[in-house]
């Protein structure tokens, strides 16, 4: 067979970024997310909630990602960029509960930390 049997798509985004904005900030619990990363370059910063593991990923133009559920993310934009976010399994947009990974102000930006002395 040529073909993967039936996905269920429940959610699918076309995201703008400023230069600096921060998405994200959640974990998903029963979706599968696939970030495509459209046009510019994005920091993704992810999580295994369960078992504390983090990471942060570099990601350009053309780069494409899959989390699991239970993975928590917060994508920085590094440039003006663009990704398409789309879900399985379950409704991203239902199926989201907030997991700060960056501190943000009002507008979506990164508050800076106090350095360690």
């Amino acid at each position: 067979m040529f073909l993967r049997q039936s996905v269920s798509i429940q959610c699918a985004e076309h995201v703008s970024s400023a230069a600096g904005s921060v998405r994200g900030n959640h974990v998903h619990w029963e979706a599968t997310e696939h970030l495509f990363i459209t046009t510019g370059e994005v920091r993704l910063h992810v999580e295994d909630v369960k078992a504390g593991r983090r990471e942060d990923i570099h990601l350009k133009a053309g780069a494409l990602v899959v989390m699991r559920p239970g993975i928590a993310h917060a994508i920085v934009a590094l440039t003006e960029s663009t990704l398409i976010s789309i879900a399985e399994g379950a409704d991203s947009l239902i199926d989201r509960e907030r997991h700060v990974l960056l501190p943000t102000d009002t507008s979506g930006f990164i508050i800076e930390q106090p350095r360690r002395q």
